[in-house]
């Protein structure tokens, strides 16, 4: 029994050591400390009524449905999202009308994530993104240009189903996006493992990593069409479809 419990106390090490080294593209960017981390051992993590300091809100900053107790669960090591009321895959955000604070200007975020790709209801979608925490405080006039990046997506509708990755601009309620957002990934890639969808944000470029390895790059800032983001700090979303469940592992913020 007590080798048995050094071995998992070894493994819990070995786990937390991993979970503390930045990989090699967060690493190449100078973004090598842990700025957020959620390795979803405990459902503490997320707020029971949308107040207080927690890493994750159900409570919807604009107001929209919001996630019910009943639509997550975090067990075995991993958070469940059953559904997501609002069709447009809002469940949990790292900020709620009570606490803005978890936002971040450039980095490399991370998540692990797993989900039945041939699940689709028709509404929403499973999903890991961003959106402006000065957009939804109302500090950009609803006129202004807004970013928001969209670390990963899995979409289907109109004949399309695959993962995306997209950098939307929003101006006076016109929107534009990166053309190229269907990223090639691996032939036969069963997307009901576990995956990690990772993005890496800097200054002048976004680039997105399937499982560590580079798909996409699109540049931002002046002399492109995306100038809005670098002028926000972004917030982080984990959605899933309407009764189509998504499960994530872990998520992680590097600067």
């Amino acid at each position: 029994m007590k080798f048995a419990g050094l071995l998992v106390l070894i493994a819990l090490s070995v786990c937390s050591s991993l979970a503390q080294t930045p990989p090699p593209q967060a690493s190449a960017a100078g973004y090598t400390k842990l700025a957020f981390d959620d390795e979803f051992n405990s459902p503490d993590t997320i707020s029971p009524d949308g107040t207080g300091n927690y890493n994750w809100y159900a409570t919807n900053i604009y107001g929209s449905p919001s996630l019910s107790s009943s639509g997550y669960s975090v067990q075995n090591g991993y958070l469940e999202i059953n559904s997501d009321p609002s069709g447009y895959s809002w469940g949990l955000a790292t900020v709620g009308p009570h606490n803005t604070a978890q936002a971040w200007q450039h980095g490399y975020f991370e998540a692990s994530i797993l989900f039945c790709y041939y699940c689709s209801q028709g509404e929403g979608w499973p999903s890991f993104w961003s959106s402006s925490i000065e957009r939804a405080t109302g500090q950009i006039p609803a006129a202004a240009s807004n970013g928001e990046i969209d670390f990963f997506e899995y979409y289907v509708g109109g004949g399309f189903a695959g993962y995306l990755t997209t950098i939307h601009q929003s101006t006076n309620g016109k929107g534009q996006q990166n053309p190229n957002n269907t990223p090639t990934v691996p032939a036969g890639t069963n997307y009901g493992d576990w995956h990690t969808y990772g993005c890496l944000w800097t200054p002048d470029e976004v680039r997105w990593y399937f499982d560590n390895n580079l798909v996409e790059t699109v540049q931002t800032g002046p002399n492109t069409p995306y100038t809005a983001v670098e002028q926000e700090h972004l917030f982080l979303i984990l959605g899933a479809g309407r009764n189509w469940p998504t499960y994530v592992n872990f998520v992680r913020v590097w600067q």
